[in-house]
């Protein structure tokens, strides 16, 4: 009888010799019975507890109208200097010399250039950061703005409007999604979004007027200087206003190319291109 029993209370320790239990869920010997169950609900929750949270969706009242207004303000002044361009035109073109058969091409290409890359700017965005590459859109559009005032040729103006247009595209859409991703869904975000559109119209409308009135005092050059002033102040409080963007994981060369459908998005932008061009 008593060999009977040393042999049953062997067989449970070569089972359980055989089939261990995994050392990653708990830390206690195979004999204890309540300390995994606790161990294994704990363990999960420590690494997760130290991760910084962004800055989305946690804005105070005051932050968010100042990301609106910064961000409005900036597509503002992008609207003011294409309605500045479309009333001075013919005296820049006396100014610059401007041939006759490149008239159409200081307003048209600064289109032809967004719209171009407005899809690669938003997969760029998606990778490295809506609030990096606004800022650095913001940064570009001020200096192209001035630069069009200080330009001397014709063919300068052309440029320089072209590269404002790739600026641009830099601003729209990751304007877009800082204010969907910084302010929560209700009414906040509603206003900042038609703010966004709204100010488009009006600024244009307002460059008309402008323009016409500071034609003919201290000439066009002045709108642009006054215009890109504005646009690197945006910049300076931009800075500060706009909310960081969240930790992104594996950001580097590799990203890009795996993270990117560069391929689709150059076909893409090619397309627009001259389709743009052909209206043109």
């Amino acid at each position: 009888m008593s060999q009977l029993l040393s042999t049953i209370e062997v067989v449970p320790t070569k089972r359980n010799d055989l089939f261990p239990a995994p050392p990653l869920r708990t830390p206690y010997p195979a004999s204890t019975n309540s300390a995994p169950s606790a161990t294994r609900l704990s363990i999960p929750a420590t690494p997760e507890a130290n991760i910084d949270e962004p800055e989305y969706g946690r804005l105070k009242q005051g932050r968010i109208v100042l990301v609106i207004v910064v961000l409005t303000g900036l597509n503002l002044l992008i609207s003011l200097s294409n309605g500045f361009i479309t009333i001075a035109l013919p005296r820049m073109a006396a100014d610059l010399n401007l041939p006759q058969h490149l008239l159409v091409w200081p307003t048209a290409v600064n289109y032809l250039t967004s719209g171009s890359c407005l899809l690669l700017a938003g997969s760029v965005a998606g990778v490295m950061g809506p609030r990096r590459l606004n800022l650095l859109g913001c940064l570009l559009t001020g200096a192209f703005i001035i630069s069009c005032g200080l330009a001397r040729t014709g063919i300068q103006l052309i440029m320089f409007r072209a590269m404002q247009g790739v600026a641009v595209s830099l601003c729209l859409p990751t304007s877009v999604a800082i204010i969907a991703n910084a302010i929560p869904s209700g009414r906040k975000r509603n206003i900042g979004f038609s703010s966004l559109g709204f100010v488009q119209p009006i600024g244009f409308s307002l460059g008309l007027v402008l323009e016409g009135v500071i034609l003919d005092t201290v000439g066009w050059r002045f709108s642009y200087y006054l215009c890109g002033g504005l646009a690197l102040l945006l910049f300076l409080i931009s800075l500060w206003a706009l909310p960081p963007d969240p930790v992104l994981q594996g950001l580097s060369s590799s990203s890009f190319k795996s993270d990117i459908d560069w391929i689709g998005a150059t076909i893409a932008s090619a397309c627009l291109a001259l389709l743009s061009y052909i209206l043109a």
